[in-house]
C-alpha cells in the first residue's frame, strides 16, 4: 500500500496543533493557582494536555492520540520549561546588582 506522506504530515500537524497550544495555556493557568506546589502545577498541566488529546480523539472519531505517549511528551516539555526558567533566574540573579 502506498502511503500518502503529505496527508500523514497534515494529519500529524493538525493533532500537534490541537495539543501544543494547550500546554503553555495550562502552564499560565497553573501559575495562578495560589498555594500550589510545583507538583500540583505540573499535574494541572498534564491533566489539561490529556483533555486536549481526548478532545482530538473525539473530534476525529477514533483513537489517534495515545494518552500515555502524550503524557510522556508533555511531561518532558514541562520539565524542560521549568529547567529553562530556573536557568534564566540563576543567570539574572548572578548579574543583578545587590
Amino acid at each position: 500500500m502506498k502511503v500518502n506522506w503529505l496527508k500523514v504530515a497534515r494529519f500529524g500537524a493538525a493533532i500537534g496543533g490541537a495539543i501544543s497550544p494547550a500546554i503553555p495555556a495550562a502552564e499560565a493557568m497553573a501559575e495562578r493557582i495560589i498555594g500550589a506546589t510545583g507538583a500540583d502545577k505540573r499535574a494541572a498541566v498534564m491533566a489539561t494536555a490529556q483533555q486536549a488529546a481526548l478532545a482530538v480523539n473525539d473530534v476525529i472519531g477514533r483513537r489517534v492520540v495515545d494518552d500515555p505517549q502524550v503524557a510522556a511528551i508533555t511531561g518532558q516539555i514541562v520539565d524542560l520549561q521549568v529547567a529553562l526558567h530556573d536557568a534564566i533566574a540563576q543567570v539574572l540573579a548572578r548579574h543583578t546588582p545587590a
